[in-house]
């Protein structure tokens, strides 16, 4: 099904709408499978797959047919392993599929979907596990659709409107920062084997944001590094992001710290961003959980007393692992091969990049869970 509108919000114009034919294709006859791309009302963008009949000359026609894992068998002298793959994951994205995973009640597509997402009083929660269900399932086609035939759906239902072409290589992406007296400005470049990429661009969107995958120009894009779309899509329509001065600190921890951790190839002006590689020293510390209304703080092996002591976490002994890299430490369930600290000195700032050994980390856990200290768990004895 395709929605009023599907691609007018990515600013395409259609012009004279071609008689949607969608009729039986015959197994017998020449046809090509291909893969197309719509916006569902609610979903966001999905995928579909169809069978189209081949003309004398090899090229599409109009005329084709929705397949699914139900009928796809009839045209296996046409499709590969992957493509068999490809229509089972689609399947399972389409409404019905969702409405089946989401919903224990009998009900249309329409009802329950008008009810999740009403303004003002929607379900927000569903609508988050929704997002994360279809985004999963996204990501996944995308990642198969490499040497295959993809297409934006028209909105009259055309699956071969306008031809994406999904490119061979991955785009790299390296984001730039300029701090000023005034605020920190900051922008990425793309590049695609070795050409710079045009943005912001009227034609770009995100078919996905975890990972991101770009469509532009009619080229769709997968990075070589995992990238999260909410921090590339203001870029497609603008040019630079301006942090205030009053907001830089606050800025700087939640945002850029976490992209300084996910890019090692980062262009800053302003600020330093100091990489250090060490070996890492696993640190144990033991500790007793005091009383639970007490005021005094009891040592490891003292006996408590006083209101609270009986109670059941009182007196119980946490072990707690970190590991010691130069001199930065990390907790040893803050989990990542990468670790970036903020540090501000006066009016400067140094981001402290740690390469970490998650090997040596997992390893230091495994021998002492082992040994009987959960601190695989982070338990208490």
């Amino acid at each position: 099904m395709v929605l009023d509108g599907s691609f007018e919000s990515l600013g395409y114009k259609v012009g004279l709408q071609i008689r949607n034919i969608a009729m039986k294709v015959s197994a017998a006859q020449p046809f090509k499978i291909i893969y197309s791309l719509y916006q569902h009302e609610y979903l966001g963008y999905s995928f579909e797959s169809f069978i189209v009949h081949l003309d004398e000359k090899g090229k599409l026609t109009y005329q084709h047919q929705n397949i699914s894992h139900k009928n796809a068998r009839e045209f296996s002298k046409g499709l590969d392993d992957r493509d068999f793959e490809l229509i089972e994951m689609m399947d399972g994205m389409g409404q019905d599929a969702v409405l089946r995973h989401f919903s224990k009640k009998i009900m249309k597509p329409d009802e329950f979907f008008s009810k999740v997402f009403k303004k003002e009083k929607g379900d927000i929660l569903l609508q988050e596990q929704i997002e994360v269900f279809m985004e999963k399932r996204r990501a996944a086609v995308l990642e198969k659709l490499k040497g295959k035939m993809l297409f934006e759906m028209g909105n009259d239902g055309e699956p071969t409107w306008r031809q994406v072409e999904v490119q061979e290589k991955r785009a790299s992406i390296q984001f730039h920062f300029r701090r000023s007296e005034e605020n920190t400005n900051y922008y990425p470049t793309i590049t695609y084997d070795g050409k710079r990429l045009d943005i912001p661009n009227p034609s770009a969107y995100l078919v996905c944001k975890h990972p991101a995958w770009m469509v532009m120009n009619g080229k769709l894009y997968g990075f070589e590094k995992t990238v999260d779309g909410k921090k590339l899509l203001p870029f497609l329509s603008k040019k630079h992001v301006v942090i205030p001065k009053n907001l830089e600190e606050t800025y700087y921890n939640r945002f850029v710290a976490p992209l300084i951790a996910s890019f090692d190839d980062i262009e800053a002006n302003g600020f330093e961003i100091n990489k250090n590689e060490y070996d890492p020293h696993p640190m144990l510390t033991i500790s007793e959980l005091p009383p639970a209304n007490s005021k005094e703080v009891a040592t490891l092996f003292e006996a408590t007393s006083g209101e609270g002591a009986n109670s059941d976490e009182a007196g119980k002994i946490v072990f707690d692992l970190s590991f010691k890299y130069g001199k930065h430490r990390f907790r040893g369930d803050a989990f990542g091969p990468v670790s970036v600290t903020v540090e501000k000195k006066d009016n400067d700032y140094v981001f402290h990049r740690v390469k970490r050994n998650t090997e040596t980390e997992r390893s230091t856990r495994k021998r002492l869970s082992s040994l009987g200290y959960p601190c695989g768990d982070f338990g208490l004895l």
